[in-house]
């Protein structure tokens, strides 16, 4: 594999072109930031010919990079002194307290999360933030799964929790139960929605009139928690 760095003008910006030949027959478009553009390109395929197949696909890097300078400046906006953020379904803000030091501390106090430390990155703010979310899915998540397994007389093999980016859990052929760190910023009823959708998948893995006729028994209203998530899933799982 051969990574090769240029730059190019777009719209009076400069963007980073990231060129990585590998054995394919075809190129490839990746938008990987507000002004980061990779290239999938053949093996031994002259650079003339990569920016010409550039130039034709001018409009739809135009639009994939302004889509990416508005994801993250709504990242910057979320990761910010005194945004909103969900546990629980319930509102708390989340203060920056900066501070001379090469980590960060997230210190809970009084409905309030404040981060102490090294701020600036937003990016290890949103590492740090991830981090504080996963040890209170453990604390709450786990029992929860654990007690609604028992009501039901179920046996999962294993419960664990994930950091996938667009499912908010998943059940295997073996009986492995994964639920989404993030699901615990909901209100605990779309909660135990994730989790019965989960261990309904322990007697059918599938979507069938069947799987949803062991969901309704188990939680009549799962409609209105499934809409719920449809209508702000997407924002609690993107970040």
């Amino acid at each position: 594999m051969v990574v090769v760095l240029r730059q190019m003008n777009i719209d009076g910006s400069t963007v980073t072109v990231e060129l990585i030949q590998r054995p394919r027959r075809s190129m490839e478009l990746q938008i990987k930031g507000p002004n980061q553009l990779r290239v999938l390109v053949p093996t031994g395929l002259a650079e003339p010919a990569v920016f010409g197949f550039l130039e034709k696909k001018a409009g739809w890097i135009r639009q994939g990079l302004a889509s990416a300078a508005e994801r993250e400046a709504a990242a910057q906006a979320r990761m910010s002194d005194g945004a909103q953020w969900l546990l629980l379904g319930k509102l708390f803000t989340l203060r920056l307290q900066s501070a001379a030091s090469s980590g960060l501390e997230f210190v809970w106090k009084d409905g309030c999360l404040t981060a102490n430390g090294c701020c600036d990155d937003l990016n290890a703010v949103r590492k740090g933030l991830l981090k504080w979310y996963r040890v209170q899915a453990e604390a709450y998540v786990f029992p929860r799964v654990e007690a609604l397994a028992r009501q039901f007389g179920l046996a999962p093999r294993s419960v664990s929790l994930s950091e996938a980016k667009k499912r908010w859990g998943s059940c295997t052929n073996r009986g492995a139960v994964r639920i989404n760190t993030r699901c615990v910023q909901a209100p605990r009823s779309v909660i135990d929605y994730v989790i019965i959708h989960e261990l309904s998948h322990l007697s059918h893995l599938n979507h069938s009139r069947a799987f949803w006729a062991v969901v309704a028994a188990r939680q009549p209203d799962y409609a209105a928690q499934r809409n719920w998530l449809k209508q702000y899933g997407t924002k609690l799982l993107d970040w």
